[in-house]
């Protein structure tokens, strides 16, 4: 006869399979046909990879059931009897069992584990059966009864041992209490023992974890007439439970938790703690927090080592228990105490669900998204209500960096108040993926990742891990390995080898650019907006290349039990992307829930931006633009997301700042990425609450066959000086500048010069700094010895005698010494060339194929001036004013285009914005800068109504991109404050609402 079992397939892998129905081996043995199994907060250690053991074994040490049979010696109970078991079995026989010692039976191996199959199963074996068992109780529900396996017996002892040490010593002789106590017997009425009790009674105790075990822990204390007891956690749905107990509850996350324990003690520390976590941060705190003398009771699981010394005990003079509970023990009075606590404890279990569903259940368990999870067997009383709770709470993923040098604290600050799942960051950009290429090959090969992540990652590590956070970053930059090496050598010097780190590779293609053989550049490759440009066309030898990669290999790392996950150039969304998939368990075909997830990681990935940075409203929040916090999406099963941000933080997310960052850096109305593209079409936000905004209307289509690569190639040198000029005649002395300049270069090997006047002087100035601009002089050389001392900086400083009135100039030198640069050819290329795998520390590796369901889309996208024009005249009577009077626009760049969109603060007021951001207006309202570039270059026009917006794509607009522009603003973000700034007749009444 065969049965359905849940088994252990390797870390973060179980599932239900076909067993053979155990049978009876010993005449101890019973076998029980289970109804409910449980799924306990220590069998995650297995789950997690944290405690190693082999695979193959049905898991689950909580069960309920009916026996079924039973062997010859068998006398307590018989065929047809409910019962439950506790976690492992007890002979009766041993030493130690005799002693009432049975948490060490000498026969007590645990269920669920390689010795002994579990009971999350149809059919369990139970060795011992008269010790292991024990008759349900009818006054319990068996949701609650389930606790008495091991979760409530496990919190009562570990209180019980905290209470116990409390009163020995208190009634110890050793004790100057006692002393005192015992010279006033029987004064003013009390007794010895009422004084005692008076202070136990007022004992201030600490559990830290408000799990199961912690809740458990928390009730038992209260019952047993301890006051004061302080549940610290920081999980709020925990800690609220902890309060209906009568509880103080404390968020770890927004408490300073020994303040608030001296603050209770007159400076003390708490008399005892009750650890229940199970790893050396939780440890580590409940020996900080304990006083002189106390009593810590541990009853977590630990596979580490103490995080403190043998001396440091000797000095704090603490007593210590640790270990499992001899539940056989324990159970009658514990049960009594369950009984005493059933309403308080009647929401204990969160998730009930079958046993074909257990996957799911240790997924939710895992995530702290269910507190806890039963398996229904035989579906004797499956809650319904329950049932449709199953819906994950929405994810919470925070970013902590967007762009690399950030905020030095932002990931220390996420861990403290952002209550987050997944910590994500955007360390890369076109800019500092050329720095790092020039970084390798001119400093040190070593190098090549950006270290500002491992510094922050450094800072909090400890909390990382003690809150279960997961870590995606895309700072492995050009040396992915090079960073995954140095986070394990963290983790290990810390103490956490057990921290999963994963590696996800394949980004480079460095190899696939040139052939080794021919030296010849591979023609494959071609211009991501000018497709009948190859690399092969291209004047330069390519010495880098990386292709953006999806979030799959993300997303399979998590799966895998990674911690902490390092990428190179995965695209910008991927960390987002990936961590929603792994939390919901998303498919490749899952489009809408993918293209929602894009646009969550598009709003977040620039940290700052969306909570108030780099936005044109942002005179309405000026007092509050100071130290900004960093942004948070909550995303749903669905896809669908909310905005926020951290507590701790200035700034403010609102629909305008959401909406200027869904603007920025666009494509159009389609997104692509390598996963999916996301037609944003459609797309609208709404205000939920304050610093909360919806943002709905996205559709999910498949995916290109193709992605983006950036290819890197050495540019040759570049170097820049800058003089400033004021008072009359500042055009002419330009002029006279300008000359000279062109003289001493006359004969230069320049590759690129460009003299630039930035500024206009105030008339009459009121400062000579008012009425100053700048002349820019910027230089390239394909060649260092074409742009060094004697062909820059000397000609150039020699000027300074015989210049224009007035004449100074920047004194800091170091920008006329050549500096190298890179050229940045960005690449269209096919997904089946990229080698994406992942690798894990635990030795896995993974092999991550590309999308199986793709589509084709067009490289010049579609693009249309408004079919529903008005006439501009209509609006009424105008005023000729800045157009950013009444419009908000955001600006970026994508390579050597650049976008910019428009949006307008309420829908009456739109129809005449898309009328009048034409293409042929936005080409006259950039004037001068239009007609400096390619007059034939092409802009790209699409509407977003249900945002009131209109954006344009300008290609080939920033002389070559970030990594080599000439540009002052080659990143294109003045682009959109600059349209602003350009005056139109506006409608009078669109005035008189208010300027911006």
């Amino acid at each position: 006869m065969t049965m359905k079992a849940v088994v252990f397939r390797g870390a973060f892998d179980v599932g239900v399979e076909t067993r053979a129905k155990p049978t009876i081996r010993d005449q101890t043995d019973a076998i029980i046909k289970v109804k409910v199994a449980g799924i306990c907060g220590s069998e995650l250690h297995m789950y997690r990879g944290h405690q190693k053991t082999a695979t193959g074994h049905i898991m689950g040490h909580e069960f309920i059931g009916i026996i079924d049979q039973v062997g010859s010696d068998v006398n307590r109970f018989a065929v047809g009897d409910e019962v439950v078991s506790i976690f492992s079995p007890v002979c009766l026989r041993c030493w130690y069992c005799k002693q009432g010692l049975t948490n060490r039976c000498v026969e007590g191996v645990a269920f669920g584990t390689q010795k002994l199959d579990g009971g999350q199963a149809e059919f369990v074996r139970v060795p011992f059966a008269d010790g292991t068992l024990h008759l349900v109780p009818e006054d319990l529900d068996r949701s609650l009864l389930i606790m008495m396996c091991d979760i409530f017996p496990t919190g009562y002892y570990g209180a019980c041992r905290a209470i116990e040490g409390l009163q020995n010593q208190l009634q110890s002789p050793l004790t100057s209490f006692h002393k005192q106590k015992s010279t006033s017997d029987g004064q003013n009425g009390h007794t010895n023992g009422d004084q005692s009790l008076d202070a136990l009674k007022s004992s201030v105790v600490v559990c830290l974890g408000c799990g199961p075990v912690g809740i458990c822990a928390i009730a038992t204390a209260r019952s047993k007439g301890i006051q004061t007891v302080l549940a610290v956690d920081s999980v709020n749905d925990r800690l609220e439970e902890a309060a209906q107990l009568g509880a103080i509850p404390l968020n770890f996350s927004k408490h300073d938790i020994l303040e608030e324990v001296k603050s209770r003690t007159q400076g003390r520390g708490a008399d005892a703690v009750i650890e229940v976590v199970g790893n050396p941060a939780a440890l580590k705190s409940a020996f900080e927090l304990l006083r002189p003398c106390g009593i810590l009771s541990s009853v977590g699981f630990h596979q580490d080592n103490l995080p403190f010394t043998g001396l440091d005990c000797y000095l704090k003079n603490i007593t210590m228990n640790f270990g499992r509970v001899p539940v056989r023990t324990v159970f009658n009075d514990a049960l009594q105490c369950l009984r005493e606590n059933q309403n308080a404890l009647k929401n204990y279990v969160t998730h009930e669900l079958s046993l074909d569903d257990a996957a799911l259940g240790y997924d939710l368990f895992e995530k702290r998204v269910a507190r806890k999870v039963i398996l229904q067997v035989s579906y004797i009383f499956l809650n319904h209500q329950l049932a449709a709770m199953i819906e994950k709470p929405h994810i919470r993923i925070g970013n902590v960096s967007g762009a690399t040098g950030d905020h030095p604290h932002a990931m220390a600050r996420m861990v403290r108040s952002g209550n987050v799942h997944v910590i994500t960051g955007d360390w890369l950009s076109e800019m500092n993926i050329a720095w790092n290429a020039i970084t390798r090959q001119e400093v040190d090969e070593s190098l090549g990742y950006e270290n500002g992540f491992y510094q922050q990652l450094e800072e909090c590590i400890d909390d990382i891990v003690s809150r279960d956070i997961r870590v995606v970053t895309n700072a492995g930059a050009l040396n992915v390995m090079g960073l995954y090496n140095k986070v394990r050598r963290l983790c290990e010097q810390r103490g956490y080898e057990n921290c999963v780190v994963a590696a996800v590779l394949g980004d480079d293609i460095t190899d696939l650019l040139v052939d080794k053989v021919s030296g010849k550049k591979h023609t494959g490759f071609k211009h991501l907006d000018h497709p009948e440009i190859s690399l092969d066309d291209w004047n330069f030898t390519p010495c880098a290349g990386n292709a953006y990669i999806g979030c799959w290999g993300i997303t399979a790392a998590l799966r895998a039990g990674a911690n902490i996950v390092i990428c190179g150039r995965c695209t910008d969304a991927s960390p987002v992307m990936g961590a929603a998939a792994w939390y919901y368990g998303w498919g490749e075909d899952k489009f809408d829930e993918l293209a929602g997830s894009l646009l969550a990681a598009h709003l977040i990935e620039c940290g700052p931006y969306v909570v108030g940075a780099n936005f044109s409203g942002f005179k309405d929040f000026l007092p509050d633009l100071v130290d900004l916090a960093f942004p948070i999406a909550e995303i749903d099963s669905k896809g669908g997301c909310v905005i926020t941000k951290t507590a701790e933080g200035g700034g403010h997310v609102t629909e305008g700042t959401v909406k200027a960052q869904l603007l920025y850096e666009l494509q159009g109305h389609l997104y692509l990425n390598p996963d999916v593209v996301a037609d944003l079409s459609a797309v609208a936000v709404k205000e939920e609450a304050t610093n909360r905004i919806k943002v709905t209307g996205i559709k999910g289509l498949a995916p290109p066959a193709t992605t983006k690569a950036m290819i890197a190639a050495r540019g040759g040198y570049q170097a820049e000086a800058t003089f400033y000029i004021n008072g009359l005649d500042v055009v002419e002395k330009a002029t006279m500048m300008k000359n000279q300049l062109a003289h001493i270069f006359r004969d230069s090997r320049f590759s690129k010069l460009s003299i630039e006047l930035y500024g206009t002087p105030a008339e009459n100035p009121s400062s000579q700094q008012a009425g100053t601009v700048s002349l820019r002089v910027f230089a390239q050389a394909r060649k260092k010895e074409d742009i060094d001392e004697m062909n820059f900086k000397i000609p150039i400083y020699a000027l300074r005698m015989q210049s224009y009135p007035g004449y100074h100039m920047n004194l800091d030198f170091r920008t006329m010494t050549p500096k190298a640069f890179m050229e940045m050819f960005p690449a269209l290329m096919p997904l089946s060339l990229v080698d994406h795998h992942v690798q894990l520390s635990t030795g896995k590796v993974i092999k991550i194929d590309p999308p199986k369901i793709t589509s084709t889309y067009p490289i010049v996208r579609p693009s249309a001036d408004t079919t529903h024009p008005v006439d501009l005249l209509s609006f009424g009577p105008t005023e000729f004013a800045p157009l950013g009077s009444i419009i908000h626009a955001r600006s970026g760049d994508k390579a050597d285009n650049s976008n910019v969109g428009f949006f307008v603060r309420d829908a009456s007021e739109y129809p005449w914005l898309r009328t009048l951001l034409s293409v042929h207006k936005l080409k006259e309202l950039l004037g001068e800068d239009w007609h400096r570039g390619n007059p034939n270059r092409r802009v790209e026009r699409v509407e977003f109504p249900n945002i009131n917006a209109v954006h344009f794509r300008i290609l080939d607009n920033l002389n070559g991109g970030i990594a080599s522009s000439d540009r002052i603003d080659g990143l294109g973000k003045g682009v959109a404050e600059y349209l602003r700034s350009k005056y139109v007749d506006i409608p009078r009444a669109f005035l008189e609402r208010g300027r911006i």
